[in-house]
């Protein structure tokens, strides 16, 4: 069997076979073994996720995704040195002839993780193409074991012994079947109203996902009447999920709250000077294109105010 510690009994025709893929698995388990080695000690001893002090100064929507990823993973000492326990002790089980499947089983998910961190979050290339690399002896190394892992899947998944026997029984099956369904159906019907009534109303504001500046916007023109009003142009207004907005102009900062209902295209601001003073301003909005336009009334005067998108990322549109 060629899941086993040696090679497996020649195959008529090609005998060198099983030996050269019992060779190629030795060679991958200790590629991927010392691979991992360095980066799982260098997180035991708290030095990978180091970074100068400038880069804690910049505001957090000016710090690239590598040195916030760094930032975040470093934060914890503690933390770092569980990542890096997890890397290291499958490493050395793979090193091991007796230990070398627990080592790739257990390091499989480790090394997944760090594939999706280098991609999703955009870290360096060099990294990307070594975690790829690492993930791939991992992969071969299971493929290799492949019919001893589903061996093992299948006791996993196993089917309960039956606790009571004939229509109870049958019942019992409905019941274990229907209750699971049950209970999940109604989860998942609650999270996503709870997730439209959050989100979905100010998308708008806020765009799909408020990150890399989604929800900033600066306020290119105001109009009270018909009369231009140059206080407040040039400011930078943020819009919140939680229906808090911040005005910046300078040094002044200013908080209020806001309303949105999409469905019906009408808003409310209230407590920030939007237009000129912090009376509540209400009317409708409409998107063009980069542009919120919002058309309302404070105080009984009509207010037109233009915002423009400030420097959303690309998950923001």
């Amino acid at each position: 069997m060629i899941a086993s510690d040696s090679p497996a009994p020649t195959a008529a025709g090609r005998p060198w076979l099983p030996r050269i893929a019992y060779a190629a698995m030795t060679l991958a388990r200790f590629a991927l073994g010392l691979g991992m080695l360095p980066y799982g000690m260098s997180k035991l001893f708290d030095l990978q996720f180091q970074l100068p002090a400038s880069v804690y100064a910049k505001p957090l929507g000016e710090i690239p995704g590598t040195s916030l990823t760094w930032a975040f993973l470093g934060y914890s000492p503690v933390f770092q040195i569980l990542l890096g326990a997890f890397e290291t002790v499958p490493a050395i089980l793979l090193m091991f002839s007796r230990t070398r499947r627990l080592g790739a089983l257990l390091l499989f998910p480790v090394a997944a993780n760090v594939v999706m961190f280098n991609f999703f979050l955009d870290l360096w290339p060099g990294t990307q193409m070594i975690s790829s690399v690492l993930l791939g002896l991992n992969v071969f190394l299971l493929l290799y074991d492949l019919p001893l892992y589903l061996g093992f899947l299948s006791r996993l998944m196993e089917r309960p012994e039956p606790v009571v026997g004939g229509r109870l029984r049958t019942a019992g099956k409905v019941v274990a079947f229907l209750v699971p369904a049950v209970v999940i159906g109604l989860f998942l019907k609650d999270f996503r109203g709870q997730l439209e009534m959050v989100l979905f109303p100010y998308t708008d504001f806020i765009g799909e996902r408020q990150i890399n500046r989604s929800g900033t916007w600066s306020v290119e023109s105001v109009r009270i009447g018909d009369v231009p009003v140059s206080q407040g142009t040039g400011a930078i207004l943020y819009f919140d999920f939680n229906q808090r907005c911040i005005l910046e102009s300078g040094s002044i900062k200013e908080t209020g709250k806001y309303q949105v209902d999409k469905s019906k295209h009408t808003f409310q601001i209230s407590g920030v000077p939007v237009a000129g003073n912090r009376d509540q301003v209400q009317g409708t909005y409409r998107v063009e294109g980069e542009k919120l336009l919002l058309d309302g009334y404070s105080e009984g005067r009509p207010v037109a105010v233009v915002l423009r998108r400030y420097r959303w990322g690309h998950t923001g549109h």
